[in-house]
């Protein structure tokens, strides 16, 4: 009788272990969500034809002890980009607007600019920003934070 009793036991269903099954869930929707982010940057060869200042900051100064009293450093320029190749990331339409923002930046247009762009929303104007630019004819490399690397193009 001992033998049966141990046979039924071990044949009762245990219960599943939930936490590695959860666990898994997890890890595989941060690793869909890193791969959206990360596709969500661009690396594209284009001509910015400048529009207008807007006005908007894109960077501050901050001075004083506490670092309170701040003023701008430099605003958005609106530029229409025209891709002229696609290095890396989303692909995007041939034409669009975008804004860029960095001190000393002339009012002018910048041919050949391989910029990092990644897609803005809340702006009326632009769909796009430059996160980080380099110029045709030079190894320039981006910083990704989202992929924690640094990628270089010649």
């Amino acid at each position: 009788m001992a033998k049966k009793a141990a046979t039924k036991q071990s044949t009762t269903k245990q219960p599943r272990n939930g936490g590695v099954r959860t666990m898994r869930k997890i890890i595989l929707l941060l690793l869909v969500t890193v791969s959206i982010c990360v596709q969500a940057e661009s690396v594209v060869v284009v001509d910015l034809a400048y529009v207008r200042d807007t006005g908007e900051t894109a960077s501050a100064l901050c001075f004083g002890d506490e670092g309170t009293e701040c003023s701008s450093w430099s605003t958005f320029y609106l530029f229409e980009a025209k891709v002229k190749k696609h290095v890396s990331g989303k692909e995007l339409p041939e034409k669009f607007n975008v804004i860029f923002g960095q001190h000393a930046l002339r009012k002018k247009n910048i041919k050949k600019a391989v910029v990092k762009i990644e897609p803005i929303t809340g702006n009326k104007e632009a769909n796009y920003q430059v996160i980080d630019i380099g110029f045709k004819g030079k190894v320039y490399c981006f910083e990704s934070e989202i992929a924690n690397k640094l990628e270089c193009y010649e």
